[in-house]
């Protein structure tokens, strides 16, 4: 694995912010071209968003928006 821990860190509130950011939606594909990482890392991430509370909605175009996003006591 490349990279510290405080650089997935950003990367992962850069992604958020991103993802908030285009009412649109944000495919993953682009997500990875403007972090500069694999696809398979923004797919990694993703996942670990989830888990730290951070949902996202997909539509039938593969676009990504922000759902909701947890308060950090565990509340929505």
């Amino acid at each position: 694995m490349y990279g510290s821990k405080s650089e997935k860190r950003q990367r992962l509130e850069k992604m958020a912010a991103l993802v908030a950011l285009a009412p649109e939606g944000v495919t993953q594909a682009a997500l990875a071209r403007i972090l500069g990482v694999a696809r398979s890392t923004v797919c990694d991430d993703l996942a670990e968003l989830e888990r730290l509370g951070v949902l996202l909605a997909e539509d039938e175009d593969g676009r990504l928006t922000l759902f909701r996003r947890a308060s950090p006591n565990g509340e929505g």
